[in-house]
């Protein structure tokens, strides 16, 4: 399964962006889980393509991959229609099967990282806005950005597990 993850970090241009998020990422995975580095975009609207991976960087921009993962906060923060039915199962002591308990957790898994990007009113990649940081195979952020290492750049990476 592929997973887009943005490494968000600091870097003098695209190449150095990349390059940083492939170090800092570089101890995860294995022969069933590796990754590609699709490109990069820059606060100030630079694009950087690498031509690898599933996801082109093309018209991306820093604001609209910070909507993007506000926008995905936003429908975490509740259960989804089918966790609903489960924890209705659960309430009334109806026996859960596996897979409903594996969908549950993960809804609540999904809540809590929406609910710790919007209460901690971090909107922004520059004031460090992360969800589901170096959780690398899922969709998410990761937020190694330090002003004193450059312009800010978000890493696009094709997750594969």
């Amino acid at each position: 399964m592929h997973n887009l993850h943005y490494v968000v970090v600091g870097a003098e241009d695209g190449k150095g962006a990349c390059h940083t998020a492939e170090w800092e990422i570089m101890d995860w995975g294995d022969e069933n889980n590796w990754r590609s580095i699709c490109g990069a975009v820059c606060k100030d609207g630079t694009v950087y393509e690498t031509g690898d991976g599933r996801w082109t960087v093309g018209d991306m921009t820093v604001k609209k991959i910070e909507k993007l993962i506000m926008d995905t906060a936003l429908e975490s923060a509740s259960l989804n229609d089918r966790a609903k039915e489960i924890a209705v199962k659960l309430a009334s002591g109806e026996p859960l099967e596996k897979l409903d308990m594996y969908i549950l957790r993960k809804s609540i898994t999904e809540m809590e990282s929406a609910k710790w990007l919007l209460d901690g009113g971090r909107k922004t990649f520059k004031e460090g806005m992360e969800y589901r940081p170096w959780e690398l195979d899922e969709f998410g952020v990761t937020n190694i950005f330090n002003k004193d290492s450059g312009k800010l750049w978000v890493v696009v990476v094709d997750m594969h597990s």
